[in-house]
């Protein structure tokens, strides 16, 4: 019973040794994650402006900043690692200070005839195999820091609310008064800002009927695309209503206007699949006659056809095996496929030339 009481007074130092551990441990796994987080962006980003880098001459400045960045990563790793190499040299100080005090106490008891020699090695070896599923533990531990670690970052992402959330109320468009034939669109005093002190749009009035198209004009950082960007809903307005057909946009189902508004940006984007799949991506229920009808409508079919493989020719990610005019008719095809009752161009027709941009 003595030395079942000695082999247990090791226990609760291990355990302050391993709450010392954990919060330092917790901290340097977190840092590496932040450490690789910005490696990747850093990376990513050179990668993706590679034209801009190289006209620029901008390569030795960016590895020297790589560097720079990849030495934070190694420091975070290199602190990371040696707490996690300090794990098990403290947990075998343990046992052995565990073994070490069996002996010491045991050897006295033999001494003074109390217990046998036997006793004590016996009591030594059970010591050992008393601490292995310990060892397991502590190892699994770590582990387990490293994941909790990783898992702070992706729960941080998960945990993140939507701006834009359907009203308790919201309805379907199709239910919205006078939804069909037609929908008039109405900027009611709106006013926006993107931060709370600057207003980026301030009481704005207007009025879109059904049938009209509206163009909008004014110097860089008028506010353009963001009144685009509030008809789509990517963000709901600041002060006033936006109403489509006399309904307030945010009593509205977003997934119900979004089917029936497209979009098309200066800078569009493709998905890697083949062109078909992207020009289909807003209405998958067409046929190869409509996507060809789609494609003519904005003159892009001919190009397409001299591509490889047609309409199955696979694109690059974001489309980067065709032209930007290329891609723009690609985006503009799918626009006019899904067959919007709001079409929106944000100075879509910036990268195509003059007859294409008539024909559209």
């Amino acid at each position: 019973m003595e030395l079942a009481l000695i082999t247990f007074t090791v226990i609760p130092v291990l355990i302050l040794a391993m709450a010392l551990w954990q919060s330092r441990a917790r901290r340097a796994f977190v840092r590496v994650r932040q450490a690789i987080a910005v490696v990747n962006a850093n990376l990513q980003e050179n990668v993706s402006g590679v034209r801009v880098v190289q006209s620029l001459s901008r390569e030795g400045e960016n590895i020297r900043r790589f560097d720079q960045v990849n030495a934070d990563n190694w420091s975070a790793n290199v602190e990371a690692g040696r707490l996690t190499a300090a794990v098990m040299p403290v947990m075998e100080l343990m046992v052995a200070a565990a073994t070490a005090l069996v002996v010491i106490f045991g050897g006295i008891r033999v001494l003074d005839g109390s217990l046998g020699v036997g006793v004590v090695i016996a009591f030594a070896l059970y010591v050992q195999r008393f601490f292995d599923p310990i060892r397991d533990l502590v190892l699994q531990y770590t582990q387990l820091q490293r994941a909790m670690a990783g898992g702070q970052r992706i729960f941080e992402v998960l945990d993140t609310k939507p701006e834009i959330v359907d009203a308790p109320d919201a309805v379907e468009l199709s239910d919205a008064r006078g939804a069909v034939p037609g929908w008039e669109v109405t900027f009611d005093h709106v006013h926006f800002r993107y931060v709370p002190d600057v207003e980026v749009l301030h009481d704005i009035d207007l009025r879109v009927r059904p049938g009209e198209v509206l163009a909008i004009v004014g110097p860089t950082g008028a506010g353009k695309s963001t009144l685009t960007s509030l008809i789509a809903r990517f963000y709901d307005v600041t002060e006033g209503r936006l109403l489509i057909d006399g309904v307030d946009i945010r009593h509205l189902k977003r997934e119900s206007l979004a089917r029936r508004m497209g979009v098309v940006f200066q800078d569009p984007f493709l998905f890697s699949g083949s062109v078909r799949d992207n020009i289909l991506y807003g209405r998958l229920e067409a046929t190869e006659e409509e996507i060809v009808e789609a494609a003519r409508t904005v003159g892009a079919h001919d190009f397409v056809k001299r591509l490889p493989q047609g309409y199955d020719t696979v694109l690059h990610e974001r489309g980067q095996n065709l032209s930007q005019g290329q891609r723009q008719l690609i985006a503009f095809a799918r626009a006019v496929l899904a067959d919007p009752r709001i079409l929106i161009l944000d100075e879509a027709t910036a990268n195509v030339d003059t007859r294409t941009e008539v024909v559209i």
